[in-house]
């Protein structure tokens, strides 16, 4: 009877393998930071191509989800900065806020600062920036885009 236990756990063991290599798991997109003082939030990709382009039929509706986006709350004329994981800063990534590029060309490092919460009229100050980090594929389309909302405390 005890030479049962060991066998039993063993083929437990090589079949929940087998089970596992059947499945089909999804790779995590790379994630993308936001910090304003001691507080953090990240997310990963609203829409994300591992390999290659994200359909254009779907980029319009990535580009405008507010619903369910993660939230940072900041001080009005508080900083706030983005990181992001390796893999996006080695390809290069472009930075949005309210859908206006902050850079002039795609920034290359991993962690971008100095922005700041203004609002450009007193009557959009109730309403949260959407900040995007936007992956190009390189070509004219997106690999990946992550959103934000950044609120008034």
């Amino acid at each position: 009877m005890k030479t049962r236990r060991p066998a039993a756990l063993a083929g437990a063991a090589v079949l929940g393998a087998l089970a596992l290599t059947g499945c089909n798991i999804d790779k995590p997109t790379p994630i993308v930071t936001m910090v304003s003082g001691t507080t953090s939030v990240h997310t990963e990709a609203e829409c994300y191509k591992d390999d290659g382009t994200i359909d254009e039929k779907k980029v319009d509706g990535c580009l405008n989800k507010t619903d369910g986006v993660t939230k940072l709350s900041v001080s009005e004329g508080g900083g706030f900065s983005i990181g992001v994981d390796k893999e996006l800063a080695d390809d290069g990534w472009v930075l949005l806020v309210d859908g206006k590029p902050q850079t002039q060309s795609p920034i290359k490092t991993t962690y971008y600062s100095g922005l700041r919460l203004s609002y450009g009229t007193p009557e959009k100050e109730s309403e949260p920036l959407l900040v995007q980090v936007v992956q190009p594929d390189g070509k004219q389309g997106y690999r990946g885009i992550w959103s934000f909302k950044v609120a008034k405390k």
